[in-house]
């Protein structure tokens, strides 16, 4: 009973380690997807990926490459890719009532033969955070069973599994709507 009990201690220390180093890398990435740095919008977990009709009108593009529009921003990096995140508001009393979630879809466009593909990713710090976070708790109520707290163990595996679960889904629902705004509102811009 000992070493199982010490076997998910163990187990549960290291995912939250794991979360806590996450929670700094999804800072990280949050910093570098402002200032569009190319490795943020390739790397993460895929989340979407479309192909739509989506015409690419070159003379509207600035000559820094920077478009933005009323929820999202675009760099173009070369004639036919271009990266798409979130507009942030950065104040502190933000009144415009921005709703701010922790999976906020960063993406990249392409085209080709007057098609765009879109890909739509999930931060790779944020989701790591999650899992981590997840699998550290279920290992510590596996713990609290193995130690005879069965009731205490099971209640705290369910809250957190389905407030968790609950805001990861609602996050993720919120973060594609905005998303397909965004990429809605580029197409607006290119067809002015």
């Amino acid at each position: 009973m000992e070493a199982t009990s010490n076997i998910f201690v163990q187990i549960s220390a290291i995912s939250f380690f794991v979360a806590f180093v996450a929670y700094f890398y999804s800072l990280f990435e949050h910093v570098m997807a402002a200032w569009f740095v190319p490795f943020v919008f390739e790397k993460g977990l895929l989340f979407t990926k479309t192909t739509t009709a989506l015409p690419l009108n070159q003379s509207r593009i600035p000559s820094d490459g920077k478009i933005e529009t009323m929820t999202g921003k675009f760099k173009f990096v070369n004639n036919w890719t271009c990266y798409f995140r979130p507009k942030w508001e950065w104040k502190w009393l933000n009144l415009r009532r921005q709703m701010r979630t922790p999976f906020p879809i960063r993406g990249k466009i392409s085209w080709q033969e007057g098609e765009a593909q879109i890909e739509g990713r999930l931060s790779l710090g944020t989701s790591v955070f999650f899992l981590c976070v997840l699998v550290g708790m279920t290992a510590s109520c596996i713990d609290c069973w193995a130690n005879g707290s069965f009731g205490c163990g099971l209640s705290l595996l369910i809250g957190s599994w389905v407030f968790i679960g609950g805001m990861v889904l609602f996050s993720i629902g919120y973060e594609d709507e905005r998303a397909e705004k965004t990429v809605g509102e580029l197409k607006k811009y290119f067809a002015r």
